[in-house]
């Protein structure tokens, strides 16, 4: 939490999974101590959640009062599968793994979302835009003849040879 306030953002935190209730209930009261730059005592007062602090109701535990039981075979096993896991996480840092192709193959081409609106879009594009008259949504018109796409001038081509009584 430290780390992340130090670089001044904005930040929502959210809780995650795997502790014990009253590990989570310790861990998130000093992490929003932290978040709120408050330092708290060791010693809680009296409040309807002090039984999740037990058995010593403080907020931070004595350390080493409890034996480490995990072997050093578990803990080696334990990081290998982190290891693993990594080697196969998609992340920017990542520079000496064999990049995996992407399942879809993004065409830069037809990439609308950052285009100028001040300049003339291509005839394939606008083409590309149209959508075929199958593939329009189900209405409660079925009956009705079928829907026309007014934009499909790929389809209804108009003719400009008679506009305004000219033949």
């Amino acid at each position: 939490v430290k780390f992340v306030k130090s670089f001044c953002l904005p930040v929502m935190f959210l809780g995650g999974g795997g502790y014990t209730i009253r590990n989570v209930a310790r861990c998130w009261t000093h992490e929003t101590s932290i978040l709120l730059d408050h330092n708290l005592p060791n010693e809680l007062p009296m409040n309807e959640y002090l039984e999740y602090y037990g058995p010593d109701f403080n907020l931070h535990l004595k350390p080493n009062n409890m034996e480490n039981q995990n072997s050093n075979e578990y803990l080696e096993k334990v990081r290998n599968k982190i290891l693993e896991n990594l080697r196969h996480l998609e992340a920017p840092n990542v520079g000496i793994r064999d990049h995996v192709a992407d399942f879809y193959q993004n065409d830069s081409s037809d990439d609308e979302e950052f285009e100028d609106p001040n300049e003339r879009v291509s005839q394939r594009l606008r083409e590309k835009r149209i959508q075929p008259d199958e593939e329009l949504s189900d209405s409660e018109d079925e009956d009705d003849p079928p829907r026309k796409n007014v934009h499909s001038y790929k389809r209804s081509r108009v003719s400009l040879g008679n506009v305004g009584g000219v033949g």
